[in-house]
């Protein structure tokens, strides 16, 4: 049985991904400033991701590590405070797991790498669908956190010879509570910074784990969001409001097919990891 530690273990996504993971014979740790609640089969290791100390000592008969413990906004703290706990918190995690010998670790990235979510505004993507290969241009502390990060995971793969995995998550949703799409839609800036992306967190989980198990070599980055997008009228139309002089759409019947198809999109991670979002908001609307 795999024993993975889980930093962050106790937030919302957290817990998503512990259940999940226990529920498919894993052995989880969680490695956190508090204890889980509510989480049958689970071990808790108390510490800080910017402790050594207290990484190291968690580290003892883990096979991998799932890195989810952060700030998760530029929002409700200093901007030096977002960069420092971000981005050193990773880069110990990591050096700490080199040390013990942990063959791979599986950190959550986020689509504020591009640019939009917390940027200027002014920012426009060059292209729909974004794909990981659409360049990241972050204006905040945090986007810059999650785009270092990747890169302190590539580091460490050619260094240690580790298998390190990034997860841009787009906007994780939680069931059953998810947000009004129609006062979403009603938002016209935030819908153009978010490219009305989401993704219910047991998909994000679902995505944690399939990095875990496949077969994979060095560092790989992974866009991971739901299928569709979270407005209640087509995609398309959406792109002619928000960006009417984009430069260049690519696969434009991916959204004559399917009306709501989401703007980010998730084929390398349809194809390398096998995963398939399995949750929509357009479900729990009907039913």
């Amino acid at each position: 049985m795999p024993h993975v530690l889980v930093t962050g273990g106790t937030g919302n996504v957290g817990g998503f991904v512990c259940r999940d993971l226990i529920r498919h014979g894993y052995q989880v740790t969680v490695f956190d400033r508090r204890p889980p609640a509510r989480i049958r089969a689970i071990n808790y290791a108390e510490g800080s991701i910017l402790s050594l100390d207290d990484l190291r000592a968690a580290m003892t008969g883990i096979d991998a590590v799932v890195h989810l413990a952060a700030i998760p906004n530029p929002a409700n703290h200093p901007a030096d405070v977002v960069f420092e706990v971000n981005t050193m918190g990773t880069h110990r995690v990591l050096d700490a797991a080199a040390e013990a010998g942990v063959s791979r670790a599986v950190v959550a990235s986020s689509d504020s790498t591009y640019g939009f979510v917390f940027g200027t505004g002014a920012e426009r993507p060059r292209y729909l669908p974004i794909d990981e290969e659409h360049p990241t241009c972050p204006a905040d502390p945090y986007g810059l956190s999650k785009l270092l990060d990747e890169h302190i995971c590539a580091q460490h793969s050619r260094r240690y010879g580790m298998t390190t995995v990034a997860l841009r998550f787009c906007w994780v949703w939680f069931p059953p509570d998810y947000p009004d799409p129609n006062a979403l839609a009603a938002d016209a800036e935030n819908c153009r910074r978010t490219l009305v992306g989401y993704v219910d967190a047991r998909d994000a989980a679902q995505a944690v784990r399939l990095a875990l198990q496949t077969p994979l070599r060095g560092h790989e980055t992974f866009l991971i969001s739901a299928r569709d997008t979270y407005l209640p009228f087509p995609t398309r139309d959406f792109i002619a409001r928000a960006f009417p002089q984009l430069p260049e759409l690519r696969q434009p019947a991916r959204f004559m097919n399917d009306g709501f198809a989401s703007l980010l999109s998730t084929a390398k991670a349809e194809h390398m990891l096998g995963y398939r979002a399995k949750h929509t908001w357009r479900s729990k609307a009907k039913g």
